[in-house]
């Protein structure tokens, strides 16, 4: 038997559009279909919060009390966190359909931004035994789109192995990120002291893949667009990794063919598509690539140039600029006079303040 489930979400409420003043969003948990009564304060916030509530661990949520002090690289956003109990607790009030929490929360408020989603598999079949996978790994007989995997073995005291966990890719990344972890869910369990399902108390694999920000993005975005879990998940692995079958006769690995155990396990062909498609960069997307790359550099200038006795933006001014706009600049300022005056300002006062410019 397998079974197929969102195991973890996470996503940012941002207040600072639109001239919006609040520090917490109360409606969020009616969305959720959670009361506020069901919660309790934590001892302290978390990833540079100062503020956060709980419902028994599993439905978390952070943000800054103005009145306390805060980091210097907070920002006035709150942050949403469901772990695997969690999401199993909010599905069940939305009638076991995953689909119907995700977009409750992009109904909501359509600028929420998923952080983390984790799509998790668990099998009592073994129906890829993970000594299977790990040799295929040691040898090298795999493609996979990550650099690296590590496996890390668990032991007792008397230094016999228990279970290994299987890494592909690196939960330390940085940025968007997308890996697998796979590992013994019924000795993870036990060790625990926690009673498995009754379905998972012979043998309990769990395969988790973690996708985070403009992946997470990406990942929700399918799904809400008609995608199963099931489908998501087998395409993602088939992304991450293709168990081969060596060749006596060819020694490029790239036309070795798919092992017929893996093609079997995940049955998807194709590969889940994490690119974006190409688009011309828009007005909003320009000054936001100014304000992050070039008026850094702009500040900096200004500063030589009070130690140095010249007005950096005078240079600015009268520096020579070329003869000729390209293609593409010509399209941007074409398409500048359609913007209205309300949006210029957004976008203007965006950029005076430093925050991100989204259209």
């Amino acid at each position: 038997m397998q079974k197929y489930k969102v195991d973890w979400l996470s996503f940012t409420i941002d207040f600072r559009e639109n001239g919006d003043q609040r520090w917490f969003d109360d409606k969020i948990f009616e969305v959720l279909r959670f009361d506020l009564s069901e919660f309790e304060q934590t001892t302290n916030g978390r990833f540079f919060y100062n503020t956060g509530i709980t419902c028994h661990e599993f439905f978390n949520a952070y943000w800054n009390d103005p009145n306390k002090d805060m980091s210097q690289k907070t920002t006035r956003t709150m942050n949403v966190q469901l772990t695997g109990q969690g999401c199993t607790e909010v599905v069940e009030r939305f009638d076991n359909d995953t689909i119907a929490v995700l977009k409750a929360i992009r109904d909501y408020d359509p600028s929420i931004k998923f952080t983390r989603v984790d799509i998790a598999l668990d099998d009592n079949a073994e129906t890829v035994p993970f000594e299977k996978i790990e040799n295929k790994l040691r040898a090298g007989h795999y493609r996979s789109s990550k650099r690296t995997y590590n496996i890390v073995s668990q032991s007792n005291v008397n230094q016999e192995i228990k279970s290994k966990s299987i890494y592909l890719g690196s939960p330390r990344t940085k940025g968007k990120n997308c890996y697998l972890r796979a590992y013994d869910k019924l000795a993870q369990s036990l060790a625990k002291g926690v009673i498995p399902p009754k379905e998972f108390r012979k043998s309990w694999q769990r395969y988790e893949i973690v996708y985070t920000k403009d992946y997470a993005q990406k990942v929700v975005q399918a799904l809400l667009d008609g995608e199963s879990v099931e489908k998501t998940f087998k395409q993602t692995l088939r992304t991450l990794l293709e168990l081969l079958t060596p060749s006596e006769t060819e020694s490029n690995k790239s036309r070795w063919k798919v092992a017929k155990f893996w093609d079997d396990f995940l049955q998807e062909k194709e590969k889940f598509d994490f690119s974006n498609p190409k688009r011309e960069m828009t007005i909003s997307q320009s000054l936001e690539w100014l304000r992050k790359y070039v008026v850094p550099m702009i500040g900096l200038f200004e500063e030589m140039g009070k130690q140095n006795n010249f007005d950096f933006y005078e240079v600015l001014r009268y520096a020579r600029k070329p003869d000729k706009l390209t293609k593409k600049q010509a399209l941007m300022l074409m398409k500048s006079k359609t913007i209205d005056a309300k949006t210029w300002e957004k976008y203007l006062k965006k950029f005076v303040g430093g925050y991100e410019i989204n259209e």
